[in-house]
């Protein structure tokens, strides 16, 4: 049988030849058991039936078709890689944007609440001024009050000009005190006036930043839903290949 194809020897061909068409002794002009020295020429092959030709070209096609399947399957398995490389990055600077937005909003939080702070000891103290204005106030009425009587009990005019001056630069000191306080809670006051503008400057970045990073995370927790939708869709694939 050498020198056939296994395709013929599968489909049956070779049996129905027949044993006599086959050599089986020495070759003419040499004793039996001798070394020959040519072979015995093999019978001529039958042609082949149309039958085997066609499932050798089904066969053929078979298996080019095989090599297309597993050759797009390849390259599908390659692009989803990629997408799932993608997809994790993708999921990494999420991580990392989230953890930036809460250390953004641990450091907004401690400078709000210094903020707080700062604006709460700038009322108590606008209030406090508020309170030695108005004592001052009381305190500068009763001194012309006591200016007045001295005035008019004290019938020396030089006596009465005397303490008049001193309570004159008492009153002028007072008087300066009292401005220089006036001029304390107006500069407090703009102080709380421009810590109240940066409290609101820091508030809409800090919306601003948390509307960027939400964004964010929403395009990549849509990009993993998409990754994992490709995923199931070459499981199906290849179960349905495998089927």
């Amino acid at each position: 049988w050498a020198g056939m194809s296994p395709q013929l020897l599968d489909t049956g061909w070779a049996a129905a030849v027949p044993l006599a068409a086959w050599p089986t002794g020495a070759a003419p002009g040499l004793p039996r058991g001798g070394l020959a020295v040519a072979p015995w020429p093999p019978p001529p092959l039958p042609p082949v039936s149309d039958e085997l030709r066609a499932r050798l070209e089904a066969l053929e096609a078979q298996r080019c078709a095989h090599l297309q399947t597993e050759g797009a399957l390849e390259r599908q398995l390659q692009q989803l890689r990629a997408e799932l490389a993608t997809t994790e990055a993708a999921a990494g600077r999420a991580a990392s944007l989230e953890a930036q937005l809460e250390r953004q909003e641990a450091e907004w939080r401690t400078r709000l609440e210094a903020l707080e702070a700062t604006n709460a000891a700038e009322r108590e103290r606008h209030v406090e001024t508020q309170r030695r204005h108005q004592e001052v106030g009381s305190e500068l009425g009763a001194v012309r009050g006591e200016l007045l009587e001295l005035q008019a009990a004290l019938g020396s005019e030089q006596r009465l000009r005397e303490e008049a001056a001193a309570e004159c630069q008492r009153l002028g000191a007072e008087v300066q005190q009292l401005q220089d306080t006036q001029r304390g809670h107006a500069e407090a006051a703009a102080e709380g006036r421009r810590a109240q503008s940066q409290l609101e400057r820091l508030q809409q970045e800090a919306l601003r930043w948390q509307g960027d990073l939400t964004a964010e995370r929403d395009r990549a927790q849509a990009e993993l839903q998409r990754s994992r939708d490709a995923q199931r869709k070459h499981d199906a694939a290849a179960t349905e290949l495998e089927r």
